[in-house]
């Protein structure tokens, strides 16, 4: 097992790393400009990483090649999704407690 309180890093890569312990810097060293230059490059660093994740279109490395993705279809095309928002909670009173009739 491992410690219960944990602390998750982002890397500049956007890697994870999890350290049982850290220190936070000072208030002296939040003020001095290398500390502040360091900030922000690894906040470029980590938003260049991570600027795809609200790009609906992105496709993972992993799953870039032309032969191995392939776009969703679904099994039933013509089956309409119901949208749970039409039905109000006594529509789904009815089923509480409901039970299946086999032969």
């Amino acid at each position: 097992m491992g410690q219960a309180l944990c602390y998750y890093v982002l890397t500049p890569s956007g890697k994870l790393i999890v350290q049982s312990t850290i220190q936070s810097l000072s208030s002296d060293e939040l003020q001095s400009r290398e500390v502040l230059q360091a900030i922000r490059d690894l906040d470029i660093a980590i938003g260049d990483k991570l600027k795809h994740i609200n790009d609906e279109t992105f496709v993972p490395p992993e799953l870039d090649d032309d032969d191995g993705y392939l776009p969703f279809v679904p099994v039933e095309p013509e089956v309409e999704q119901v949208e749970v928002d039409l039905y109000t909670p006594e529509t789904f009173y009815n089923l509480i407690s409901a039970e299946v009739l086999l032969p």
